[in-house]
């Protein structure tokens, strides 16, 4: 994580043509290695993954397997062992809906975040 909060991503390879979306799940997370102000989207499909942050300043936004090195969902579950705050698969929402997105991550980060403060 650099100062301002943001994380820099290796330039990911190829696209998201072979995101496999038999196997789709969406998830929030809490990444504090990442995001600790934040909770951060994220879609797995298998061994693919894209991770997105909604909150104006962080600089997440990958699709594939090439972020941090971690090339795998598996790998990046491993080296950063988000937190799985709440499955979003069931939202119809797109991921390019970023005002909607960005108040329903606000409203689950708050919630969140003061189960935090209590434990």
């Amino acid at each position: 994580m650099t100062a301002n909060n943001s994380v820099q991503l290796v330039t990911p390879q190829g696209d998201a043509a072979g995101f496999d979306k038999r196997h789709q799940e969406k998830w929030l997370i809490y990444c504090p290695e990442i995001a600790d102000d934040t909770l951060l989207y994220m879609i797995t499909a298998l061994e693919s993954y894209s991770i997105r942050s909604y909150d104006g300043h962080l600089g997440v936004n990958t699709t594939g397997r090439h972020a941090e090195d971690a090339h795998t969902t598996s790998e990046f579950m491993a080296k950063h062992r988000p937190v799985k705050v709440g499955e979003v698969s069931w939202l119809e929402r797109n991921v390019d809906q970023a005002d909607q997105w960005s108040e329903f991550i606000a409203r689950k980060w708050e919630t969140f975040r003061k189960s935090l403060d209590e434990s």
